[in-house]
């Protein structure tokens, strides 16, 4: 074995790494997502390190932090497309890695063909190949060997099944090739939670036990044996106090429950391969996933539905030994959700009498009011839905020409979603063109 000092870069400025097939394929991964791997490459951050805020995604690993750019500075490409949520530029669909050949993390100094962000990922996926094979697997993981968490009572239950297969072959020998993917992952994790909740004498209004006096703020007079009659109670109390759990425990926190937290989705990858003649090249690639996630807390859950489709077309032309032309057709579907669920699925507000609400109207806001006893744990849904349905188009074309030591290229391209509409919020129109550009020898002009 030998040490080599890597080769001086001077086609070009960039600054980034390469995760090529063999480190997809040999690399554990936890979870066997893009975003990990790309958190092994210098100066980025995972997910789990980072704080944003509550959206969309729940809690799949859908960004990175890149030499301390923001998180939603990252950008993500996958084979010359972007596919991404515009509202939080986090992934807007799951790619099995299986179906990834490599990708790269652009950290720095990157071509401006890339239009937007402080970094990128960018990954290409497999093609087909002449010879025809296949693969198949699943990965199992459960509570066999786990230890019972302290909190809980006894052992939550765990389940994750990932699994999946591609297929490789040829449709026409040396012309036409096809690669397929497909991964589906099925998750049920059981989860403690641990809350103070009062003691359900004190919810029907009896206060006998309490040295406090509990005087009617009407007259100013002690209520009779320190007891609140339930004919003074408001409608609000009368419809959410039954909703309130009895303690189960002793201690502070004298509430404990274990609730499934599950995660499921499916994704297929197609792409197809054509060589139309010595200097003519074409493929086409489709991505489809589709996944569900229920984020339990102690007295609710929110569901985080997510799905998206992204389309890819190119063709590569030979115009001389020296010129190349590249053009890039691009669709993406992101489609990301944040609905709060209501208990026993009831139209809590309209049930309680509050006027001009959407949770008194729409189904997928029916969830109770968030309320709070002084001194107990926050209860009730609270919040509204919030999401987002966006739907880009694209087009580009890229000419290079390499000149003796120098390659000139030039980038056009635009992108335009012709809607992009938010649940709780005002509809958008937005409108990204991107022009062309001069580069010499890796540096931008």
């Amino acid at each position: 074995m030998q040490a080599e000092a890597p080769l001086l870069q001077s086609q070009s400025a960039e600054v980034g790494q390469v995760i090529d097939a063999k480190q997809i394929a040999d690399l554990p991964l936890n979870g066997r997502n893009i975003v990990q791997l790309a958190s092994l490459a210098a100066g980025v951050s995972p997910r789990q390190n980072l704080q944003r805020g509550g959206t969309q995604y729940g809690t799949r690993n859908e960004y990175v932090q890149v030499e301390g750019g923001r998180d939603g500075s990252t950008n993500y490409v996958i084979d010359g497309v972007y596919v991404r949520s515009l509202r939080f530029n986090n992934l807007s669909l799951q790619p099995s890695i299986d179906t990834v050949q490599e990708f790269t993390v652009l950290r720095n100094s990157f071509s401006t063909e890339y239009a937007q962000g402080q970094a990128v990922v960018s990954a290409v996926t497999k093609s087909g190949t002449n010879a025809a094979h296949g693969s198949a697997y699943e990965y199992l993981r459960n509570d066999k060997m786990d230890a019972r968490n302290f909190f809980a009572a006894q052992k939550p239950p765990y389940r994750r099944n990932q699994f999946g297969g591609t297929m490789v072959g040829p449709a026409i020998h040396d012309k036409f090739f096809v690669f397929g993917g497909y991964e589906g992952l099925r998750t049920t994790q059981g989860l403690p939670f641990l809350a103070a909740v009062p003691n359900p004498a004190l919810l029907t209004g009896d206060f006998s036990n309490v040295s406090t006096v509990i005087r009617d703020p009407a007259t100013g007079q002690p209520f009779q044996g320190n007891q609140i009659p339930q004919t003074r109670f408001s409608n609000l109390a009368k419809v959410l106090i039954p909703t309130v759990p009895a303690p189960n425990a002793t201690g502070a926190n004298n509430y404990r429950v274990i609730k499934s937290f599950l995660d499921n989705s499916g994704t297929v990858t197609f792409r197809a391969d054509q060589v139309l003649n010595s200097k003519n090249t074409l493929f086409e690639r489709y991505i489809w996933f589709d996944g569900t996630q229920i984020n339990p807390s102690v007295f609710s859950a929110t569901n985080f539905p997510q799905s998206g489709q992204n389309l890819s077309i190119g063709e590569t032309f030979t115009v001389t030994t020296t010129t190349i032309n590249e053009v890039r057709l691009g669709y993406n579907r992101a489609n990301h959700l944040d609905a709060p669920i209501s208990l026993n699925g009831q139209n809590w507000v309209q049930t309680i009498g509050l006027q001009n609400l959407a949770g008194g109207t729409d189904p997928i806001d029916y969830g109770r009011p968030g309320f709070t006893i002084s001194g107990f744990t926050a209860n009730g849904e609270g919040g509204i839905t919030q999401g987002a349905i966006e739907n880009i188009y694209s087009i580009s074309d890229a000419v290079s020409k390499v000149w003796n030591k120098h390659t000139i290229a030039f980038w056009h391209s635009s992108a335009k979603p012709p809607f992009l509409l938010h649940h709780g919020s005002s509809a958008a129109r937005s409108l990204h063109l991107q022009w062309p550009i001069y580069r010499c020898g890796g540096h931008r002009q």
